[in-house]
């Protein structure tokens, strides 16, 4: 899982993968919650490889400003932890706290 923290990185990054399903992780390194969710997306993507190359992780202690930008910009109230799910620059699925899942995410990826 690839970390960012620019909404220039994050822009470009829906722009130039419109085919592909992309997966935002929203993680708040200060709530035992988000660490909790975090190894079940880190399970996700160790049975599913195939996803890791599109994967980010957002830190929303250290990017605020682009956790944020990603709430306007998808219109999704911030949460966290949060996944998103885009493909063709649309959100996919969202879902947050313990309902992030690896089967959540598989069925929405497929």
């Amino acid at each position: 899982m690839k970390e960012i923290s620019q909404t220039e990185h994050f822009d470009s990054i829906i722009q130039n993968n419109k085919d592909i399903y992309l997966m935002f992780f929203k993680h708040s390194t200060r709530c035992p919650i988000s660490w909790s969710v975090k190894k079940e997306v880190d399970a996700f993507l160790k049975n599913h490889p195939q996803y890791l190359e599109h994967t980010y992780l957002i830190n929303v202690i250290d990017s605020k400003n682009l956790s944020n930008y990603i709430a306007e910009k998808t219109k999704i109230k911030h949460e966290s932890p949060q996944i998103i799910i885009m493909k063709d620059n649309s959100v996919i699925a969202h879902f947050s706290h313990l309902s992030i899942t690896e089967n959540k995410i598989l069925e929405h990826l497929k």
